[in-house]
């Protein structure tokens, strides 16, 4: 199948012509799908997937004549793996289907760390040499609210919800604010007041 379109500049002089063609016969799992687009009768981009069963891993490959070529490769609709001219970049997931740590050209990029809850405790972002990190910390309350948080560069905010699990108060690293509510659950004030430490 193609499809054709024209669009005319402003000046209705410069026409630019686009031009897609997609494969719609001859496809199986070596090659699942294929796309050709053309601008003004040059390829501008060749896309291309396939589909290997005995690991389940759909592999797509966009080959771009601006920007190089990027080969993803994804496993039940999630991304574990992405190449480009830069490199490879993997995703690696925990049982319930998270990313907690990814990768590039083998080198540890993050590092995410969760509780039993699911919530994220801690985030670590790897320097390029991979000997030195930067690490944010994260605290929860009963409810799942992130309460504390803590940035790489040790600085901590702190924030309050009231019985009705809303947004009470914040502080710390950030600008000090106190939210009211009325009856129905609407803020109805916002005010600034000083803190040095946990809001309660």
């Amino acid at each position: 199948m193609t499809t054709q379109t024209t669009a005319v500049g402003a000046d209705h002089r410069a026409a630019c012509e686009s031009v897609t063609q997609e494969r719609l016969t001859g496809l199986s799992n070596g090659l699942r799908s294929e796309t050709f687009e053309y601008r003004n009768g040059a390829l501008a981009l060749h896309a291309h997937s396939s589909f290997d069963p005995t690991n389940a891993v759909l592999t797509e490959v966009f080959e771009s004549a601006t920007s190089g070529t990027t080969t993803t490769k994804s496993k039940y609709g999630v991304v574990i793996e992405t190449t480009t001219d830069g490199g490879t970049t993997s995703n690696f997931f925990d049982p319930y289907g998270r990313v907690f740590y990814t990768e590039k050209d083998g080198r540890s990029v993050d590092w995410i760390g969760r509780n039993d809850c699911g919530d994220v405790e801690e985030y670590d972002t790897f320097h390029s040499e991979g000997n030195a990190y930067y690490a944010e910390f994260y605290g929860y309350d009963s409810l799942g609210n992130r309460i504390i948080a803590t940035n790489a560069l040790g600085a901590v905010t702190y924030s309050a919800y009231d019985a009705e699990n809303r947004l009470a108060e914040s502080g710390g690293a950030v600008y000090p604010m106190r939210n009211g509510y009325d009856t129905d659950g609407r803020r109805t004030s916002l005010t600034t007041f000083r803190t040095t430490g946990a809001v309660a």
